[in-house]
């Protein structure tokens, strides 16, 4: 199989790959790559490659960097959900069960709401509250660029950006950025368990 107007069947997708072999399995190993890139420009149109001769991937550094960050947005609001399950005196709209299904952001704004806190009697367990919003806000915010980001542009050295539009501004996710998220939100995780053993 192979030359223009072949089924391509990558992921089970029914585009046309033009020029490209009917199916990257059955493609040469010579044509494997291009094939691939052709699919994303043609058959998806949401990634353009940095070049035909290079690679879509960014360096393994940026990888780590991006899966760290990512592991511990998870963890920072598994590390919230505990804190908040040992707090006494909290309104049904505050238990973990009710907050385990929702978004960082969400859990965030369910934290902050004056209409959750002003129903908890102790000073220091709503000093937490508010401090838990706030770092869940601000995770909430780099969550929110790497989720809406896509790959960079052709010419570019690979990394996420996420364009200004309705996901907010312009965010260019480089190792630098990533750097600066993930120092954030070791902080954060700081602050946010540190909250029990105060307001105990």
């Amino acid at each position: 199989m192979g030359g223009n107007g072949d089924r391509c069947r990558f992921r089970g997708t029914d585009a046309v790959a033009r020029g490209a072999p009917g199916c990257v399995h059955e493609a040469p190993v010579s044509r494997v790559r291009l094939h691939w890139l052709r699919h994303a420009v043609w058959c998806h149109d949401r990634v353009r490659p940095v070049s035909h001769n290079g690679s879509m991937i960014p360096d393994d550094e940026y990888l780590l960097k991006l899966g760290r960050v990512t592991y511990t947005l998870a963890l920072l609001e598994s590390v919230a959900l505990a804190e908040l399950d040992q707090l006494a005196g909290l309104p049904p709209a505050l238990a973990p069960r009710k907050l385990a299904g929702k978004s960082i952001e969400a859990i965030a704004r369910v934290l902050s709401d004056s209409a959750n806190t002003g129903k908890v009697a102790d000073e220091t367990t709503r000093a937490w509250l508010q401090v838990a919003g706030g770092e869940l806000a601000a995770a909430g915010r780099i969550h929110h660029a790497i989720k809406h980001a896509r790959a960079a542009e052709e010419g570019e050295q690979p990394h996420l950006h996420r364009r200004s539009g309705e996901a907010g501004d312009a965010v260019d996710i480089t190792t630098a950025w990533l750097q600066r998220a993930q120092s954030d939100l070791d902080d954060a995780l700081r602050q946010i368990s540190g909250g029990r053993a105060k307001a105990a």
